[in-house]
């Protein structure tokens, strides 16, 4: 029986160093708990998706009507077999009060822009498992964000090729309410 302990202790070991987001993923889809999942996380929001570990990322997030895309280079290539490529569905935390500095620049006004946009760095955990996530379920992968850091404009070269695009479409003028949530 000790023996039988010590192989599958060391064949769980073993597993989770060659594939940690599969077994994690495969524990929960069982009925065990899901332990990526950190305590400010609520177990309903995050399902069995599995979170990498908590980091710091910068990037952009355009925030609008069901929309609260982040795009971050530092979240590194989407999970293979997930929704649009590149994209991330960014939530923020619920147990965390709001962080004022990045409403009132979601809320900024911008000619031609019909979305909230801001730079932020922010603490957080990204999923690692491929998914559908976000609304539609297009995102290939969701933030969770702990804690906004800081919050400046969105750079320059974004906010004009979103412009630029605008206008080819035909868009002169936003909606009222549009770009001024957080998604």
């Amino acid at each position: 029986m000790l023996a039988l302990l010590g192989i599958t202790t060391v064949g769980g070991f073993a597993w989770y160093k060659q594939d940690r987001a599969g077994m994690l993923s495969r524990l929960c889809e069982a009925g065990l708990p899901n332990f990526s999942r950190p305590s400010i996380v609520r177990a309903d929001d995050l399902g069995c998706a599995i979170l990498g570990p908590k980091t710091r990322v910068e990037g952009v997030l355009l925030s609008g009507f069901e929309a609260a895309n982040f795009m971050s280079k530092d979240l590194g290539p989407p999970p293979s077999g997930g929704g649009f490529t590149g994209s991330t569905w960014y939530t923020a935390n619920h147990s965390s009060p709001r962080n004022d500095q990045l409403d009132r620049q979601l809320e900024r006004r911008m000619p031609g822009i019909c979305v909230g946009l801001a730079t932020l760095v922010v603490d957080g955990w990204p999923t690692v498992t491929a998914g559908n996530y976000g609304h539609l379920g297009i995102y290939s992968r969701e933030f969770y964000a702990e804690r906004v850091i800081s919050v400046k404009p969105p750079p320059n070269d974004m906010v004009d090729r979103m412009r630029s695009m605008n206008a080819k479409s035909g868009i002169t003028h936003c909606p009222t309410g549009v770009g001024t949530s957080r998604g």
